[in-house]
């Protein structure tokens, strides 16, 4: 009963908290956090099972992340993968030196400055992502942008848990715990991506031809939310993390709408107790005790998280406004922030007056970041407006210089094409080699075989994708030295291939040898002859066998791999369709493309009522729709949100369209 009541007092709060918001048309959002801190330990103490109302956010943020996942799936994210793994690892570097840096000026320990930089790095998923699914911003161009980051901070602040703990106790960091930390990283996301890619959209479309009340296709898609949710946590990963992946798997199917559907309410309901559960964890005297260190360390955050973030994303290519946009809706710091901090405080190694002033500016943050992030526009026409000359002439020829090597990387061709899938075929088989030899180390451990025997079946297990990704360098190789012959070198471009591939095919076999050879050799001495038999036949059999069927297999592999990153997609088509429409164009004309997004002044009306072409002087070339192309669109077709228009002008008329798609003014 008491849990009932609990949830009772919680509900009633949230829903009165929820509608005095949405009639001051503030995010609702933050009146579940005055909610929870109305009903907290620290207020007026309405709930006793803190515990319970923990639990169920935890559901909320799985639910969430599940949701989100079946709104982006990987394709969606590929586009945008450089810009947020570029952005997100440089933002995290610059985040803990800013963040000791602060620390040590405002007169903590170098451990406790370490920390703090460590709890700033990392920003809230769970807190973002409702931000944006509230506002109804999840198809604006930053939000993939964000997304990206955010998963490469989840991903990393399992890392820097594990580099914490080390520091913790004193202790440094090990060559086996790194390893079992990447061996856990790295088999999570090949599991996701080759396995769960391949079985898991065929499973539930079967289920749903027999299932006509929808109710058995949500419990699966529930059961597998949760289950992958729980092996991501047993890694050592985020809940969350495994949510979204599993939520991006299910998108591969035709039932993602009719699962996020059916998913939303519980989602919802789940996700407020979750922002009720960070509002219990509010002390409001100690934002007054603690207030100038609170504000002073939000005030840098703040800079510092929209520096790091935004800088990087304009200089890769991605507009002003929208560059500000993702440095401006990453502000807020949660829950990785308080376990990184939580666990030195447990450990002694840091003062305990830290987690008190994290949590305070985590909630600070919170507060900020919907208007934080609906200002940001605002903040990037301003700086616009009053930044010096020379600081603008300097990010404006920075950004121009890096958009024209990807635009050349790009327009290179058949050959720089076969070049990337090669090496991505190649970096399969490399992360195949290292699980494979993880996992036969942990199976030999556990159960207490004979060194000999797993040094052998390891062997035979790993040399099919060894000799694989091998053979894939040699294959970029030989396309480097086709390219290379053509215009620079003298000597035949067939001799220098045979030459590099006789020397580096022995170079593999000696290292194969050196490395196998006298463990497996010292260790038959030791033995009898049967031993010895049996590693003798078992390597000569799985030589022989392998080579016809455990190659097959990784092959079969690489190709699943490929086709779940780009076979099957919108990005496929988006690339022939560009690489078609750049046929014939003379060299120096520019070629770009550009999205329409929901709530563009564009969307929804057609070519002709815009006037592009009297209007800017641009010519919109083709439209990628889905997996559509249009070539050369009638004056009468109209732009829909998610289009991407293959546009071609000078700059100063692709800019002029770009005003007139956004704000209807050119």
């Amino acid at each position: 009963m008491l849990i009932l009541r609990d949830l009772a007092v919680v509900l009633l709060l949230s829903f009165a908290a929820g509608v005095v918001f949405s009639r001051l048309r503030q995010p609702v959002v933050l009146g579940y956090i005055l909610a929870g801190i109305a009903s907290g330990p620290y207020a007026l103490k309405l709930v006793e099972n803190i515990d319970v109302v923990n639990a169920f956010a935890d559901l909320g943020i799985v639910l969430l992340m599940f949701s989100l996942g079946l709104e982006f799936n990987i394709r969606k994210l590929r586009r945008v993968g450089a810009v947020s793994l570029i952005a997100s690892l440089s933002g995290i570097l610059f985040l803990l030196g800013v963040g000791q840096t602060l620390g040590i000026a405002l007169g903590l320990s170098a451990i406790d400055a370490a920390f703090l930089g460590a709890a700033l790095a990392i920003s809230s998923t769970a807190i973002v992502v409702k931000i944006l699914t509230e506002k109804a911003l999840l198809h604006r161009e930053y939000a993939p942008v964000m997304l990206g980051i955010l998963v490469v901070e989840d991903v990393a602040a399992v890392v820097l848990l594990t580099l914490f703990s080390g520091i913790s106790l004193l202790t440094p960091l090990s060559l086996k715990v790194a390893l079992d930390v990447l061996t856990k990283i790295v088999l999570f996301f090949f599991m996701a991506y080759v396995l769960g890619v391949r079985l898991v959209p065929g499973m539930l479309e079967r289920i749903s031809r027999w299932d006509s009340s929808g109710e058995v296709l949500l419990m699966s898609a529930l059961a597998l939310c949760f289950s992958f949710a729980v092996f991501a946590q047993m890694l050592g990963l985020s809940l969350a993390l495994g949510a979204f992946v599993m939520g991006a798997i299910v998108s591969e199917s035709a039932l993602a709408e009719r699962v996020v559907r059916t998913v939303s309410p519980i989602r919802d309901l789940f996700t407020m107790l979750f922002f009720v559960s960070v509002g219990m964890l509010i002390d409001v005297r100690y934002l007054v005790e603690y207030f100038p260190v609170v504000a002073a360390v939000t005030a840098v955050l703040v800079a510092a998280k929209v520096l790091s973030r935004s800088v990087p994303c304009y200089l890769l290519g991605l507009r002003g406004e929208t560059a500000m946009a993702v440095g401006m809706g990453l502000v807020p710091i949660g829950e990785f922030s308080f376990a990184i901090v939580k666990q030195g405080v447990d450990q002694g190694a840091v003062s305990g007056f830290l987690y008190p002033i994290v949590v305070a500016v985590a909630a600070i943050t919170t507060f900020l970041a919907p208007y934080t992030l609906g200002s940001s526009s605002d903040v990037a026409r301003l700086i616009d407006r009053l930044a010096p000359s020379p600081v603008k002439n300097f990010f404006s020829y920075a950004a121009m210089w890096t958009a024209q090597v990807r635009r050349r990387l790009a327009g290179r061709g058949e050959e720089y094409a076969l070049i990337k899938r090669k090496l991505t075929r190649m970096a399969v088989n490399l992360v195949l080699v290292f699980l494979i030899t993880r996992g036969m180390h942990f199976a030999g451990s556990f159960l207490e075989l004979n060194p000999a025997l797993v040094l052998a079946a390891t062997f035979v297990l790993v040399l099919p994708p060894l000799y694989l990704a091998v053979k894939r360098v040699l294959d970029v190789v030989d396309i480097l030295i086709k390219m290379l012959a053509r215009r620079y070198l003298p000597l035949s471009a067939e001799l220098l291939r045979s030459t590099f591939r006789k020397l580096s095919l022995m170079l593999v076999f000696l290292f194969s040898v050196l490395y196998f050879l006298p463990p497996v050799l010292s260790y038959l001495t030791r033995s009898g002859a049967a031993i010895t038999g049996v590693v003798v036949v078992l390597l000569g059999a799985g030589v022989y066998f392998s080579w016809k069927t455990v190659q097959g297999f990784y092959r079969g592999v690489e190709r699943m791999v490929e086709s779940a990153f780009s076979s099957r997609g919108v990005l496929r088509h988006e690339t022939e369709a560009k690489h078609r429409v750049l046929i014939g164009l003379r060299e120096g004309e520019v070629v770009d493309e550009m999205n329409v997004e929901e709530g563009d002044f564009a969307a929804g009306k057609s070519i002709a009522e815009l006037r592009i072409r009297e209007r800017t002087g641009a010519t919109v070339l083709a439209i990628v729709r889905g997996g559509a192309v249009l070539h050369n669109p009638r004056p009468e077709e109209k732009l829909l949100a998610g289009d991407v228009l293959i546009v071609f002008g000078s700059r100063e008329e692709r800019a002029k369209l770009e005003e007139l798609i956004r704000r209807g003014r050119a």
